[in-house]
Parts: C-alpha cells; sequence; structure tokens
C-alpha cells in the first residue's frame, strides 16, 4: 500500500512512456480486486498518449523454492475490464539448474471479459519430475501480462499477491501440510499489559468459510513443544475448524503458569462438510485477541494506541469513531461482516500521534448502505489490535 515495491519490475514495452502503476484508476467501476484498501497495480491502456502495444507485463524478481517444499500455491486478487479484444493473464516460468536455464513462460490463467476476484493457483504439481517430465526447479517468477492485441483497451490490475509452500511432512493430523507460529511468552504480553490476568484467545482469518483451515495450541514444556491436554482445552486433539472465514478460540481457562508460552500450529486439510482444496491463510493472532491494549502504557503519562468510541451504537444513518494513536505508525481501520468479511476499509495509512474521530454512515467498500445486522470494526496499529460490535438498525 505505501511501498517502496522491492522486488516489482514495471518495464516499458513500447517504450510510450506508460507502464503498470501503483495507485487507483476511474477506468475500473466495480471490477477492482476485491479487499485492494487504498492501492492496487494497474495498466491502463486508455490513457492520452499511450500507444497500442501487444503486451505490457509487471512481474516479480525470482523467487528460491525450499529443497524441502513439496507444496507451491499462489493467492492474488484481479479486476479485469474489457474494450476491444484485450485479455489479463497470469504467467508463471521455472528455473531448472541443469543448464542453468529457465523454461518457457506458461499462462496459468486467463482474463478476457469484464471480472474481478481472487484466485489461489495449486502449482504443486510442477515440483514432481515424475508429473512434468523436468527435473525439480530451484526458483519460479510470476508475471502479469496485459495483451491489447494492438488495440487501445482498457485496465488490468493485480493485488494482494501471496506465494507460499508448504512442508506436508509433518505428519497427522494433516493431510495438505502444517505451519508452526513463533513462541509468545504471556510474562511479555502483562509487561505490555499489567492489567491481563489470562491468555485471550487465538483468532485466524481464511480466504474463504470453505477453506479447510484449522489450528492446535502447543505449549513449551522443559524445552519441548506439546499439544496442551485435551482435558484442559477440549478439541485441541483434533485441532479447531470452524465453517466461517473468521474463526476464534477462547484461550483464558489455560493456567498462566503451566502454560507460560504458546505458539500457533496451522492445520491445512478436509473436515466435515467441508472440501476447499487451495486453503488460504489470510491472518493469524496469539494473546491479543480480545480487549487489551498494547503500546504505551497510560500510567507513564503518553498517548496510547485505543479504539475509543463508537457511538451511536446501535446506529440507523450514521455513527461517529473515534480514536488515538501513540506514535508515528500505520493504522487499518476496517469493517468486517459476521462472516469474517472485509466490507469497508475505513482507514489505511501513516497516521502521526493523536486523537481522530470521523463519521460514518455505514456503508461498504463500493459506498451502497450496508444491511440491518450486526458488523465488527477492527483497528489494526503497529503492534496494537481491537474488534469491537456494532449494530445497524436500517
Amino acid at each position: 500500500e505505501s511501498g517502496p515495491y522491492t522486488g516489482w519490475n514495471f518495464p516499458d514495452f513500447n517504450s510510450d512512456g506508460y507502464t503498470w502503476k501503483i495507485g487507483t484508476t476511474n477506468r475500473l467501476p466495480g471490477l477492482e480486486p476485491p479487499d485492494y484498501g487504498t492501492y492496487y497495480a494497474f495498466y491502463n491502456d486508455f490513457a492520452p498518449g499511450s500507444t497500442p502495444a501487444t503486451q505490457e507485463r509487471i512481474y516479480h524478481d525470482p523467487l528460491y523454492i525450499e529443497p524441502d517444499a513439496d507444496s507451491l500455491k499462489i493467492y492474488y486478487e484481479y479486476g479485469f475490464r474489457r474494450r476491444v479484444n484485450e485479455a489479463l493473464g497470469f504467467y508463471v516460468r521455472f528455473y531448472y539448474p541443469t543448464g542453468d536455464t529457465w523454461g518457457s513462460s506458461n499462462a496459468y490463467r486467463w482474463y478476457d471479459v469484464d471480472s474481478s476476484g481472487s484466485e489461489l493457483v495449486n502449482l504443486s504439481d510442477t515440483l514432481y519430475p515424475s508429473v512434468t517430465g523436468h527435473e525439480r526447479p530451484d526458483s519460479v517468477e510470476f508475471a502479469w501480462i496485459y495483451h491489447d492485441n494492438g488495440n487501445r483497451g482498457w485496465v488490468g490490475s493485480i493485488d494482494s499477491v501471496r506465494a507460499f509452500t508448504i512442508d506436508t511432512t509433518a505428519g497427522p493430523p494433516a493431510t495438505e501440510g502444517t505451519l508452526l507460529g513463533t513462541a509468545v511468552v504471556y510474562s511479555d504480553l502483562t509487561t505490555e499489559n499489567p492489567g491481563r490476568s489470562h491468555w485471550d484467545g487465538v483468532k485466524w482469518t481464511k480466504s474463504s468459510a470453505d477453506d479447510s483451515i484449522g489450528i492446535q495450541i502447543e505449549y513449551k514444556d522443559g524445552g519441548t513443544w506439546s499439544l496442551v491436554p485435551e482435558v484442559v482445552l477440549i478439541g485441541n486433539s483434533n485441532g479447531f475448524f470452524c465453517p466461517n472465514a473468521f474463526c476464534k478460540v477462547n484461550l483464558s481457562s489455560l493456567s498462566t503458569s503451566t502454560y507460560d508460552t504458546l505458539r500457533i500450529k496451522t492445520i491445512f486439510k478436509s473436515y466435515s462438510g467441508k472440501s476447499a482444496s487451495d486453503p488460504a491463510l489470510k491472518m493469524w493472532a496469539l494473546g491479543n485477541t480480545e480487549d487489551n491494549i498494547t503500546g504505551v502504557s497510560e500510567d507513564e503519562g503518553h498517548l496510547d494506541f485505543v479504539l475509543n468510541k463508537i457511538e451511536p451504537n446501535p446506529f440507523t444513518n450514521i455513527t461517529k469513531i473515534q480514536y488515538q494513536i501513540a506514535y508515528k505508525a500505520n493504522v487499518s481501520i476496517k469493517v468486517f461482516d459476521i462472516m469474517g468479511r472485509a466490507v469497508s476499509t475505513l482507514v489505511k495509512g501513516v497516521k502521526a500521534p493523536g486523537n481522530y474521530s470521523f463519521n460514518w454512515r455505514g456503508t461498504d467498500k463500493n459506498g451502497d448502505l450496508l444491511t440491518t445486522g450486526v458488523y465488527f470494526l477492527q483497528m489494526n496499529a503497529d503492534n496494537y489490535e481491537k474488534t469491537s460490535k456494532m449494530i445497524i438498525v436500517r
């Protein structure tokens, strides 16, 4: 959202001075990448002065593929508007150590009608010589190419690009793979918030409610990591899965002396009623998941990071949101529905320390009024995060 865009390349294919850019364009009304926040990458082929070209591309520097990885996937969001015979393609090429060569660039996705959305592309087969007939590649390069086919057309855009690998050799209970989080020490949390008396919980957000992603909680026991026992945390032995995009588990019952150091073990697998084959994890958090404030303590006489008020709440037409910033930091305030989907971004960018307030009419990212229901306002700033419930009554 704010640059610098390290590793990204925007060559000028036809030397007319127009390349892929970072920002926004009014040529994509209603077809922007789904959750772009402030900016996205786009190529506007209808810009005044631009000339027809065979293609204009944006691509990332080659990425190394870990030798132990047996799953390779990429997630991205896109928007595309067509005028005359244009198309947007997603391309991948691989580097093979023998012969020091790059393979051909293959189009894995192709858009030639007005559309927007997200993609999770499974490239795992490319890692297996028995499938591809090639030796295992050790690097990969991703590119998005706008083809205007000699016409001055409209716009292609991409955003929220994530490439990831999984080592699925960790064993049961995963059938796709596991991912381990870093250790969270309870005493560190009490240093930040002396009023804390227990663990809050763990939460995670999936790209889709159908994504088969769950979690287990491990604790450090005599220098080794073990699952928190089932008798202490019911459901932990099989892993916690939920049918929503936003999931949460309460850990307040855990003894902070016995379970003083925890970490998340994320499980990618199928579970009852769900069969997503390409799950994508967008966010996870352990420790600060309720109303605890991290940052500068009030008794130090400084500003804190605080989501102060939503007033009135419930509201019908308009509400006032107030928040406080301790020091210069990137701040994000978003609205989520009860399914955990981001429906509106209210604040995104760097803010100076101080007190802020603004009015919100209860609209989504397109400016349309949200319907009656329960929503969640989430503020993130540095290490601070708070989520508050809102009710809209139309």
